[in-house]
């Protein structure tokens, strides 16, 4: 409910905030716009028995652009995304459970609503909102000795992450939620937290067991660069 209400209110706000500046041209001059997109992911997942965004990896691919009003635009990506969990290094190595490398085609369809502007009208800042589809490609699965006593009994209820592993979904939905800061006419930064719909492993599929539901978060830190520039060159 809150993230419908957040969707509604950033939906009524585009408008007015367009209407704040007179600088800003009517439409762009091209409504498409493409380009190439890269950074990095920094992934948990809850259920593993481990904490934190500990799990880097990549996150690179395409995005188009469609303009629909010079508020508001929709972005499409496609992506190669690395996501997963790493081991807690931490207190020599004793609360270690598993490291969970996952490859995903992900696709983000986001809206882009105008927050603010810079002083000659171009585009400064934009809030994201949005769904994401994900298939997963691969996985790997390392898990670790236990030294932690509690652990070792509280694991010995459950299945192995290895044949948790057997049991993980291929697709992904999920919601995203950012921002985006553009930095001239070509070059975006952006800053987006997913959260997944769906589990990657649901704890019903090995009813024999007393195993946790796994479920994913990252957040999305990327650079990209538009090949086009919508609104022209800048007037002298």
């Amino acid at each position: 409910m809150l993230r419908s209400l957040t969707f509604i209110v950033l939906l009524c706000l585009a408008p007015s905030l367009y209407g704040q500046s007179k600088k800003l041209p009517k439409r762009p001059k091209s409504p498409f716009n493409a380009g190439i997109i890269a950074g990095m992911n920094s992934s948990q997942l809850d259920g593993d028995y481990q904490s934190g965004y500990d799990k880097h990896g990549f996150s690179g691919g395409m995005q188009s652009t469609v303009f629909l009003n010079p508020a508001l635009d929709l972005s499409i990506d496609l992506l190669f995304s690395q996501r997963g969990s790493k081991a807690d290094s931490g207190s020599g190595g004793q609360n270690r459970v598993v490291n969970i490398h996952l490859n995903y085609a992900e696709t983000n369809f986001l809206l882009n609503f105008l927050a603010s502007r810079y002083e000659d009208g171009l585009p400064k800042f934009h809030i994201q909102a949005g769904l994401s589809y994900a298939r997963l490609l691969s996985h790997r699965v390392k898990t670790f000795p236990y030294n932690n006593r509690v652990l070792i009994a509280t694991l010995s209820e459950r299945s192995s992450f290895t044949e948790i592993a057997d049991h993980f979904n291929s697709d992904d939905f999920g919601v995203v939620g950012g921002a985006a800061l553009h930095i001239g006419s070509h070059f975006t930064l952006s800053l987006r937290q997913n959260f997944s719909l769906k589990l990657l492993f649901n704890q019903e599929d090995i009813p024999e067991r007393n195993n946790r539901s796994i479920r994913s978060f990252f957040i999305a830190i990327h650079g990209t660069y538009l090949f086009l520039n919508p609104y022209g060159k800048k007037k002298k």
